[in-house]
């Protein structure tokens, strides 16, 4: 159990009201570890969706919650030296981490604007994509969001955006504390006006904020407990834990019994899990 004992003591148990910047999994250092580590697992089917916004050589893109600036790279080689790629984040240390990303590789065609995308000012476009990654399931009006960012796009712009549809995420064999800790985890976000199964609601919400949906891409991984995507759905458990505790969606007890039979589903013969959906969904204005 030497996992689960070094993140068990991560963390108090207390939780405090967060700052208008801040975000429901936190932005600590271990927190930003399990992003990276969350992208390199994602990244392929990333790309393939990047693909799909219709970036070439002097476009303008912008990306909504760029983060500590992962997608900044992807995006500015779609674009070339001629382009024009925009982050927009709300975070003060991500927006720090993300201006280091493009001081240290070089993007000049990169900048960072802070702000909310709730209530803040935008950045000015046009913009012939917007991109954004794992932001919508946090939001409590999408179609607000999607309003705002509409007059945003250049003529025959597209919009893509690549989120959960919490559905399909399981452990093999049968693991019912799994199920018990991940059910609290869509609890947790739900209290906090975020939506676990964004994705699946998004075609709706672009239908009704004035948008013409292009399609919707999904993806699945799966894997043995010794695969990236297995250690992924570990790292955002045990990193997030003590902060589910805190919020009073997850019991001490169903934790220790979670931790338990996980140190058991790692040995077991065949054990396998499935990951939960993540979808892009891809839109124009009308």
């Amino acid at each position: 159990m030497r996992r689960a004992d070094a993140r068990r003591r991560e963390g108090d148990g207390v939780t405090t009201p967060r700052a208008n910047d801040e975000y429901l999994l936190g932005h600590d250092e271990a927190e930003q570890r399990r992003l990276r580590g969350q992208d390199e697992v994602w990244a392929a089917e990333t790309e393939s969706f990047m693909d799909r916004l219709g970036l070439s050589e002097g476009k303008r893109v912008l990306e909504i919650g760029c983060g500590i600036g992962l997608g900044l790279p992807r995006l500015g080689r779609r674009v070339g030296v001629g382009g024009r790629v925009v982050g927009f984040e709300r975070n003060h240390e991500y927006l720090a981490a993300s201006r280091r990303l493009i001081r240290d590789q070089g993007l000049e065609q990169a900048e960072i604007f802070s702000g909310d995308i709730e209530r803040d000012v935008l950045p000015e476009g046009p913009f012939d994509a917007i991109y954004s990654r794992w932001v919508f399931s946090y939001l409590p009006d999408v179609e607000a969001v999607l309003r705002r960012l509409r007059p945003l796009l250049a003529t025959g712009g597209r919009i893509g955006l690549l989120d959960y549809n919490h559905d399909g995420i399981r452990v093999f064999p049968e693991a019912p504390r799994f199920d018990e800790v991940i059910a609290a985890v869509r609890r947790w976000f739900a209290i906090d006006g975020g939506n676990c199964w964004v994705a699946g609601v998004l075609p709706l919400n672009f239908v009704n904020s004035g948008y013409r949906v292009l399609g919707v891409h999904p993806f699945v991984q799966a894997g043995p407990p010794d695969s990236p995507v297995y250690r992924w759905v570990e790292d955002f458990l045990f990193v997030q834990a003590p902060h589910m505790i805190g919020a009073g969606v997850l019991s001490e007890a169903q934790w220790a019994a979670f931790v338990e039979e996980w140190e058991r589903m790692r040995g077991a013969a065949g054990t396998i899990l499935y990951s939960p959906m993540q979808v892009g969904v891809l839109a124009q204005a009308r």
